[in-house]
């Protein structure tokens, strides 16, 4: 979810870290996925896994 889209929703501050917890979680399961002999490397183009890492990264801060 995009921090904007989390602002429309009524959640509390427990529940935002929550879900930001769980971004940071699937990011990074995603990154795992796309890394060498991952299930999902053969399907997505090239710098998917450079892109994910970034993003991995940036949730991690």
């Amino acid at each position: 979810m995009r921090p904007r889209l989390l602002a429309c929703i009524d959640l509390t501050q427990q529940e935002a870290e929550r879900v930001r917890a769980f971004r940071r979680l699937l990011a990074l399961g995603w990154f795992l996925m796309l890394g060498p002999d991952g299930p999902a490397t053969p399907h997505n183009p090239v710098g998917t896994l450079e892109r994910q890492a970034e993003r991995v990264l940036h949730l991690l801060g």
